[in-house]
């Protein structure tokens, strides 16, 4: 399979969450909404996207990665033009949730595919690069949708950018077709059958504490992203052009962590990489906290924990990503929803959790990460110790 194709595919799902984001005022004025309604695009497509990925996974384990994937393209496709063409707020929330429908097969079934298609220690590398694929796409796509609407004068042109996108992505899965696997007639079918999976891998504790472990992790990062701006702009007293260069840190430390690990999952016990880079991860509250105290620079309170943090999870989380979905090859596609489902909705508690600190102190979210981090590494410890029934990756 080509890793090409998974990784272009990853991008998409995520540039569609955020592309045309910059251009949400100019949207709520074009189809006379508020700016309430016009961020509930963002809203209605991010709950579609987690809480599909429960049928998706299972669904390609039983009748084939190619039907699921090909399915989800054609939704999506079609939910970006109606969002494109939209004439009211209430058809491009309709278009949104089409669009949620359609990413979130491909978000599931290239990791999915990537479990199927390659052997250690190659494929705990590829998962690596799936991840560095998301925090670029994550990162890039409000600054290209942003671009795109300051060169057009429109916020439809990002819509139609994508439309080309995931064309392209179409054109690479027909071409790639006879390489995805078909169902399994040994996994039960219907929805039973799905929830027996699923029952199956959480009572595998290595497994569910691996889940869990990912979960609080995803729930730090997004509570991070939340409230960091915030943090910055108050306590710091930071621009708001300012504030997206220093959130860069994040991402581009998550980065260096990606090109790290990749060449260490060959040498590390999975397990120990995941561990590790928790703990790393743990000196980013720890910094914050003691510079607030202190009444520490910008540097040291908040840019250099935003650089140990990203670089703590660009070690940790990748690796617990592949560890899930590769727990059992029969049922890859359930460990990859699994991980979506508990990890977006964790992110989508930690989010709500960190809107209601206060954010005139770094304080508030030096606890915050303190204790999504220190959960994190309780269930990584715990995975560690259990680790014998499941695969390791990266040994």
């Amino acid at each position: 399979m080509s890793l090409f194709f998974l990784l272009t595919a990853t991008v998409v799902s995520v540039v569609a969450a955020t592309i045309y984001t910059p251009s949400l005022p100019g949207i709520a004025r074009d189809l006379d909404a508020s700016a309430t309604v016009a961020q509930w695009s963002v809203t209605v497509f991010a709950a579609t996207f987690g809480l599909v990925q429960v049928w998706h996974g299972p669904a390609s384990d039983r009748i084939g990665r190619w039907r699921v994937l090909h399915v989800s393209l054609w939704l999506f496709l079609l939910g970006t033009i109606v969002s494109g063409a939209a004439p009211s707020i209430g058809v491009l929330l309709l278009g949104r949730v089409l669009q949620g429908l359609g990413a979130a097969g491909l978000t599931v079934v290239p990791r999915a595919i990537a479990s199927d298609s390659f052997v250690e220690p190659k494929r705990g590398r590829v998962f690596v690069y799936l991840s560095m694929a998301t925090a670029v796409g994550a990162t890039s796509a409000p600054l290209i949708g942003g671009w795109l609407d300051a060169w057009t004068g429109t916020w439809r042109t990002s819509f139609a950018v994508l439309a080309l996108l995931l064309l392209v992505v179409l054109v690479l899965a027909v071409r790639r077709s006879p390489d995805m696997a078909g169902g399994r007639r040994d996994r039960p079918p219907g929805w039973r059958g799905a929830m027996a999976d699923y029952r199956s891998l959480l009572q595998r504790r290595p497994i569910l504490y691996t889940v869990l472990t990912g979960a609080f992790m995803r729930a730090g990062y997004f509570g991070f992203l939340t409230l960091t701006p915030f943090v910055l702009a108050d306590a710091f007293a930071l621009e708001v052009g300012a504030v997206g260069t220093a959130m860069m840190t994040l991402t581009a430390a998550f980065l260096v962590a990606n090109t790290v690990v990749v060449r260490l999952t060959n040498r590390i016990a999975g397990h120990d990489l995941i561990v590790g880079g928790t703990i790393f991860a743990l000196t980013a509250p720890l910094t914050m906290a003691i510079a607030a105290y202190s009444g520490a620079t910008l540097f040291v309170g908040l840019i250099l924990p935003l650089a140990l943090y990203g670089f703590g999870q660009g070690i940790a989380m990748p690796i617990a990503n592949a560890t899930a979905v590769n727990a059992d090859p029969r049922m890859a596609g359930a460990g990859a929803s699994l991980l979506g489902f508990v990890g977006y909705l964790m992110g989508a508690l930690g989010t709500f959790v960190a809107g209601l600190l206060a954010h005139d102190t770094a304080i508030p979210l030096a606890g915050f990460l303190a204790v999504t981090t220190m959960l994190a590494l309780t269930f990584a410890c715990c995975a560690q110790r259990a680790q014998d029934p499941i695969e390791e990756v990266g040994r």
